[in-house]
């Protein structure tokens, strides 16, 4: 695996680790316990507000999952490059060091 393709699934990691976060915090749980203790419209407000970044928080975590995967076929399609250049130059290797085994078939007659 090239240092690319490394990197870019780091990267792809990194940023599921944080949707995963994102999504595993639910704010509006906190606030809600906070407006049993808490009564007033200021209670009210905060609990909306945790409610409406949840949901942000869900759609940048969805947002980030959809990076991370293009980010994994990228990745992928990095190293099906690499490994086909590997297979092509040992082929291209085999053939230098022990000449082709066979001679190519002739053509095919032409008739006119």
């Amino acid at each position: 695996m090239s240092s690319w393709s490394l990197s870019l699934r780091s990267y792809a990691g990194t940023l599921r680790s944080l949707a995963g976060r994102l999504e595993a915090a639910p704010l509006h749980a906190v606030y809600a316990d906070l407006h049993e203790v808490w009564v007033g419209p200021a209670a009210t407000e905060l609990a909306t507000g945790a409610r409406t970044l949840d949901r942000n928080a869900a759609s940048v975590g969805g947002e980030l999952r959809r990076v991370a995967t293009a980010l994994d076929r990228r990745a992928s399609s990095i190293e099906a490059a690499e490994a086909a250049a590997a297979a092509e130059a040992a082929a291209a290797e085999e053939l230098l060091v022990h000449g082709a085994t066979s001679a190519p078939p002739p053509p095919p007659p032409t008739w006119r």
